[in-house]
């Protein structure tokens, strides 16, 4: 399997459960459930796939990644059977998603020939756009619009992840190692409460 549709299916899976979490958190029935659980999985690829041009649109090609919600829902489920801490899963999910998000967006942009700059944009909208379909349809403010250092560590996983292609580092270990640094650092700012300062 092509390393960028692994990337994309774990990526899918991840945001996902989260959006599953979120769901039931909020009451919904099983077709609510799986319903956000796919727009929120795959917005942010499908808004990437489109600003880039790029038909057919990945997610509805392949099968695999209404699959990969359809099992990312059972799964929530049975955590929720099982009374899994909603609050923490949902960040670890969420964390984890937003980093393989990034690093699949910056590095599809990339292949198209999209400078690295703009690459940097591409990874954020890939990871954000689908948490914001997400909080929208569960009537909370997005994640993105919130103090929290949520686009702010995209950024900068997007940043360390073109640094280390361009220093020739196997696309794999570059994966992994922004994908941990996003993770680490969404993490780090959910615990301490670290926030942008506001403009008044």
């Amino acid at each position: 399997m092509d390393i960028l549709i692994l990337i994309s299916l774990i990526s899918t899976f991840l945001f996902s459960l989260s959006a599953a979490i979120s769901a039931i958190r909020k009451r919904f029935d099983l077709i609510g459930i799986f319903f956000i659980s796919f727009l929120s999985g795959t917005g942010g690829g499908i808004l990437r796939d489109i600003l880039l041009g790029k038909y057919p649109i990945t997610c509805v090609q392949d099968p695999k990644f209404a699959l990969a919600t359809i099992l990312a829902s059972f799964t929530t489920i049975l955590f929720k059977i099982k009374k899994m801490k909603q609050f923490k899963a949902f960040i670890m999910f969420d964390s984890l998603g937003l980093g393989s998000a990034t690093v699949l967006g910056v590095q599809k942009a990339l292949n198209s020939d999209i400078n690295p700059y703009m690459a940097i944009l591409f990874g954020v909208i890939s990871a954000c756009f689908g948490s914001v379909v997400r909080d929208l349809l569960c009537n909370e403010t997005p994640l993105l619009f919130k103090e929290e250092l949520y686009a702010t560590v995209s950024i900068i996983g997007s940043i360390f992840y073109i640094i280390m292609i361009f220093l020739g580092l196997d696309i794999i270990l570059a994966s992994l190692l922004s994908v941990g640094i996003i993770f680490i650092l969404r993490m780090v700012s959910v615990k301490y409460k670290l926030v942008l300062p506001k403009i008044r």
